[in-house]
């Protein structure tokens, strides 16, 4: 959402690295208002980073993230989902309509609502098809982590797998990111080769402890 900065973090980083992949992104808003900013920040990455790196279409398209993924308004983030999509980025927006996606009090197993679900589900569809792209991440970070363990829910019953990356630390506390991984077989054995088992069960006893605590943090909230 906003003016693009995801998208930006990406170019910057791939032209850094010399990564030969083209990057194309749209902007999914609620406010249409910022496709000026998206604009500009699309014409300052041409110019400055557009010899290191590629910059495909970078556009703004609106939806309503508290709204099923069939409805009319996000008829351009449900076409984008069968084209097949990488990465997508939730910055900072679930805890500002969790009243909408997730009545107080309601099961953490039964998850949360809104776009979600049919997302989620599209995505497999997507990746399990041999024509699609083999792997699709969703991040989420957020000014809270309480919702957390209701979205994990949400996607583990489509086939993700849950992950907690590291990033730097803020002047006031660590940041905890969520990050939900959907893998195709041949994209699951290929990471099953790369990782040591003993890093995946390290690494799942600590997605596993922190849920645990910000489901705490979810229904204290509820009360």
């Amino acid at each position: 959402g906003g003016p693009g900065f995801d998208i930006a973090a990406v170019v910057l980083a791939a032209a850094y690295i010399g990564a030969s992949a083209r990057v194309q992104g749209i902007v999914f808003e609620y406010e249409g208002g910022w496709a000026t900013s998206v604009d500009a920040i699309a014409e300052k990455l041409r110019v400055h980073v557009g010899r290191r790196c590629s910059l495909g279409n970078m556009s703004l398209e609106l939806c309503d993230i508290c709204l099923p993924l069939d409805d009319p308004k996000n008829s351009r983030l449900s076409a984008s989902v069968v084209d097949g999509v990488d990465l997508f980025v939730f910055g900072y927006v679930v805890h500002e309509v969790e009243a909408s996606l997730r009545l107080p009090g309601t099961p953490i197993e039964a998850g949360v609502g809104g776009v979600f679900p049919g997302l989620f589900e599209a995505c497999s569809r997507v990746v399990q098809n041999a024509r699609g792209p083999k792997t699709c991440a969703v991040l989420f970070l957020d000014a809270t982590t309480r919702l957390w363990p209701a979205l994990a829910a949400t996607a583990q019953q489509h086939g993700f797998s849950v992950a907690m990356p590291e990033i730097l630390k803020s002047r006031s506390k660590p940041k905890e990111p969520l990050l939900l991984l959907l893998r195709n077989e041949e994209a699951q054995e290929k990471s099953d080769c790369e990782t040591s088992s003993i890093q995946e069960t390290q690494h799942a006893e600590h997605v596993h402890a922190r849920l645990k605590c910000f489901e705490h943090y979810l229904k204290a909230s509820d009360r």
